[in-house]
This record gives structure tokens, sequence and C-alpha cells, in this order.
């Protein structure tokens, strides 16, 4: 006997009792009888971690299976996952990085004149190229950001070049101040080695998790894959961790590449000590810890604890 999953939209609900647990769990339970449904008959329920979805007490998720027992609660696996990218970015280096990315989109994108600059400079310089307008920045899904990289990365010299020019006021057109000093912040804080050693070496390791989003949004599948994807992505970012000095120099001389292009200077911030190298600077401040937290927070909410409770739950209730 096969069995093929099917999913089918029902509908959007607003909250007109509030947003609570209980007025959420009222809501669910009236829209499901009113389509002739039966919780009675339902086996799971998946949400993100909002306070109003998730907890002990008058929480949707416990006021449903105080109620209906056999529908078990799953934290969204796609939500954990972005949580688990949201913690690694605390790493100073890593957070002055994104938080450049997404200032500099933002710039782009609240001004068509700013824009269309760009695209000038662009299609002076890279008349070939699809990719006109940086992505702006969601703070809430950070996985989408690896495509916000790789924009930055293959127009990094067009954004420089129009950032100074926004930024001297090269044709006495931007008469605003802080929109002048905003765009001449950001050109010196890009026109840095770390800025560009920290966002490759986040687009590299991000790439191994960024394969992942796909395989937890497939309908098809259950949770005994979702665990093996996550290990299998666990194991290589443990394999590079281990391997960390062959990764690394890669990443320092493809970094080294992109600054002597641009005739950036290669060096380290002035907190690092004279007897540490450059090289291994960026790799005890960015590549050893980046990897740590990721490594560290899938285990966390991706855990064998978190399985086998699932299974525990799901076999002593059918």
């Amino acid at each position: 006997m096969t069995c093929e999953i099917c999913e089918d939209f029902i509908a959007f609900l607003e909250c007109d009792l509030g947003t609570s647990g209980v007025a959420l769990a009222t809501l669910i339970e009236n829209e499901i009888e009113r389509f002739g449904l039966s919780l009675l008959k339902a086996r799971g329920q998946c949400y993100d971690g909002a306070g109003s979805m998730k907890g002990a007490r008058n929480r949707l998720s416990s006021l449903l299976t105080q109620r209906y027992p056999l529908i078990i609660y799953f934290h969204c696996a796609g939500h954990k996952l972005n949580l688990c990218v949201a913690l690694s970015c605390t790493t100073p280096l890593v957070a002055n990085m994104m938080g450049s990315i997404q200032k500099v989109s933002s710039i782009f994108s609240n001004s068509p004149k700013k824009q269309n600059l760009l695209e000038k400079v662009i299609l002076q310089n890279k008349p070939l190229t699809d990719i006109k307008v940086l992505k702006d920045v969601c703070r809430t899904r950070w996985l989408e950001r690896i495509d916000s990289m790789d924009r930055i990365l293959v127009l990094l010299s067009e954004i420089l070049t129009t950032l100074n020019l926004i930024g001297t006021n090269f044709d006495n057109t931007y008469n605003d101040a802080k929109g002048q000093a905003d765009a001449s912040g950001q050109y010196h804080n890009m026109r840095s080695f770390s800025f560009i050693i920290t966002l490759l070496i986040v687009r590299k390791i991000l790439s191994y998790v960024h394969s992942l989003t796909y395989e937890v949004q497939k309908k098809s599948l259950d949770v005994v894959a979702l665990f093996e994807a996550v290990y299998i992505v666990i194991n290589t970012l443990q394999e590079i961790n281990e391997n960390l000095d062959s990764y690394h120099h890669t990443y320092y001389l493809e970094a080294c590449d992109i600054a002597n292009n641009l005739e950036i200077e290669i060096k380290a911030p002035r907190a690092c000590p004279k007897n540490i190298s450059v090289e291994d600077y960026f790799k005890r401040n960015v590549s050893r810890p980046y990897i740590d937290y990721i490594v560290g927070s899938l285990n966390e909410r991706f855990s064998d604890d978190h399985k086998i409770h699932f299974f525990w739950y799901f076999h002593s209730t059918t």
C-alpha cells in the first residue's frame, strides 16, 4: 500500500478575537468545524515559536493538545533553521557585515535616483550581467540573505563606485546630508578587507545550510528524513571545522584576490594582536566561531531528544 501526501489550502483567517492562545484555539476550532472537519482526526500541528503559539500554559499548541491529545505539536523546521542562522549572526564581525548589507540595500531600494545611478554604473562596467538590483534584506528570513550576499559579491566594485559618487556629491545633485553621510559610511565599511573576507566566509558556510531550506519545504519530507538531512549538514560542518586550516586558507586566498582587484589593503582590524597573522585572525574570529554557533544551534534545535520525544509521543497515542 502506498500513500500519497496531499496538501490543500483551506483559508486565511482574520483574528477578530485577538491573538492570544485561547482566541486562536477557538478560531481554529470554529473554522475546522465550519468546513465539516473534525480535530479528533488531526495528528499534528505546526507553527513558529511565537509566544502565543508555543508554551505550556494557555498557548495555542498546548490548548489544542489538551483538548485533542493526538495532535502532536512540531515547531516549524524552516523557522527553527532560520533561528539557527540568526543566532550565528551575533558574532561581532558577522553582525557588522550583515548590518552593512542591510543598510546598503536600503540606500538603493529607498531611492529610485540612487538605484538609477547604480544601474548606470553596472551597465558601464558589467553590461552583460543580469543583476541590476540589490535584494532587500528581510530581518526574520535570514537564509534569504545568501542571495543578497551573492549580489554584493558580484557587484562589489560597482556598489563601491556608486556609494563614493553619492557620498562625494559628484554632480552636486545629492544635497541630502544624511544620505551622503550614510553612503560615505557604507563605502568605507565595505571597502575593507574585514568586510570582504567575512562576507566570503559566511557565504561559503551558509551554502551548506541553504541547501537544507529546500529539504524542509518538501511536502513529502517526513520527520525521519528531516533529521537525517540535518545530521548530514551538521556532519559536513564538523568535518570542515576539523580541517579548518585547509578550508579557511582557501577562503582567505579568494578574499585576497577580491581585495587585490579592488586595490584594498589586506589587513586585520586594529584589535588584532601583533603576533597573529591576518589569516589566523579571521580564522579565529569568523570561521571558527561562525561554524561553532551554527553547529551548536542545529544540535540544540534538532537534537536526538526532540526526535525521541516525537516518536515516543506518536507511538504512545496511536
